[in-house]
This record gives C-alpha cells, structure tokens and sequence, in this order.
C-alpha cells in the first residue's frame, strides 16, 4: 500500500503540469460558468433551451430549490465527463507512446501498485476538476440570480460539499473508463477518440431518444451519482449500478496491464 501511494505521490508531480492543471481547471471551470449561464438565461425567458441534447428541462421554480445554484454544473456533466476521459487517456497511454513505462516498472515491479498509484492521483486530479467546476457554477448562479428574479432563499451551502463528492465520483468513472481505453489501445488520440465518440454521439444522443437507456449507460449512471439521484435514477441505485462498472473497469484494466508485454 506504500508503495502505491509513492507511485501516486509520483504521478501527482507528473499531473501537476501546466498542462493537465490546465485542462483540469480551466475548461471546467468554463464549462460549468457557460452551462450555468445558458441554463439560468433560458428558465427566465420561459424556453427550454440552453440545456444539453436530452437533458431535463429546468425552470426557475426548479432552479430556487435547495440545490437550484448546482444546476448549471449538473448540466455540464457530460463536458465534463469527456474532460476526465480525456485526462486519464493523457496519463496513461503517453507512458506507452513516450517510453516511461518500462522505467517505472524497473523501480517498481508491482503492476497493480503502479496502475493503483495512477488511479489514485486520477482520482486526485478529477476531485480538482469537480472544485473548480462546482465553485464556477456556484459563483455564477448567484450572479445570474441577482438579474433573472430567481430566489436564493432557499439554496442551501450546506450541499455545496456533498455534491462536490458525488461529482467527484461520476468524473472518476468517466476518468475509470479513459484509463481502460488507454490501457487497452495504448494511443492517446485512439482511448479519447472512443471515449468521446461514446460520450456525445451515443450517450447524448442515443440517451436522448431511449430514455431507459440513461438507467444502464455509464454516463447516465455517472451523471445520477454526481447529482444525488435524478428524474431516472435514485442514488442508492446509481451508486450501486456505477460501483459495478467501476469494478468491471478496474479489473478489466489490471488484467491487461499486467499481462500484456511492455515492448517500448
């Protein structure tokens, strides 16, 4: 288990780059502002636009409940999402492509310590993400409150944090899912073409027109968790259907990391 955190420690110096900081922080952080804008100007003007393909229609009584200024931010998972695959693909499938594998392998021989330290500074770096996404989303709400008559007399700060864990957790089986493609295809541009072609067109789309599918895909899983439970999944129902796909995906990715030949 030590040596699992030192390869963790490792990869966070590696994840701490210009970069991935860069990619974790910013884009979240305008996705969430962008999406909680649209999603706050159009429940004011009475349309249902400004809101992801498939995604609920939301209005101003819905965005004055307790959770009302995380509501942007619960539109956006999807973005988000394809920010984390795209992260853990980065992370592991350039050490195939750049060589250092075979590297870290010399010091540390233990496969599963290497691919659990990886996942645990994934996880670090995602929890980043879900921060900086929630606090733009939050910081926006309030501004949009003050000018499209929405009531923040019932939001709650005491929800802030929960629903930055649970956010955590849904970026973190996309994240969970990047690392498998990585693992698998060994090509950065290969595990996040898939796993963006996955995202949008078949979650967002397909998702959209066949709502039952939101109960089973991944991303429908995911996004419930991050919410606290929605319109088509309850929390204890999406934790226990995405702490499935997380072990699948975990173990899926261990196996192959540890048989396969590491040839560069």
């Amino acid at each position: 288990m030590i040596a699992m955190f030192r390869v963790a420690r490792a990869e966070l110096r590696r994840l701490a780059s210009p970069t991935y900081l860069l990619s974790a922080v910013a884009l979240p952080t305008f996705f969430a502002a962008l999406t909680t804008w649209l999603t706050f100007d159009s429940a004011s003007g009475g349309t249902a636009g400004g809101t992801p393909p498939g995604g609920k229609v939301v209005t101003t009584v819905t965005l004055a409940k307790e959770t009302g200024f995380l509501e942007g931010v619960s539109q956006s998972f999807t973005f988000l999402g394809v920010i984390a695959v795209v992260l853990a693909a980065m992370s592991i499938a350039t050490d195939y492509t750049q060589g250092t594998l075979r590297n870290l392998l010399v010091r540390q021989p233990s496969r599963w310590r290497v691919l659990g330290g990886k996942l645990v500074a994934l996880a670090g770096l995602v929890s980043v993400s879900a921060v900086a996404a929630s606090l733009a989303g939050t910081v926006t709400a309030f501004a949009m409150a003050s000018t499209t008559g929405v009531s923040t007399s019932a939001w709650s700060m005491a929800e802030l944090a929960p629903r930055i864990f649970g956010l955590a957790a849904g970026l973190f089986g996309w994240a969970s899912i990047g690392a498998l493609l990585a693992t698998l295809l060994r090509s950065v541009p290969a595990a996040i073409g898939i796993g963006i072609g996955w995202a949008l067109p078949v979650e967002t789309i397909v998702g959209g027109a066949w709502k039952a599918g939101k109960s089973w895909f991944p991303g429908g899983v995911f996004e419930a968790i991050a919410a606290a439970g929605n319109d088509t999944l309850t929390l204890q129902r999406a934790v226990a259907v995405g702490s499935a796909y997380l072990v699948i995906a975990i173990a899926a990715g261990l196996v192959l990391f540890s048989r396969r030949e590491v040839t560069a």
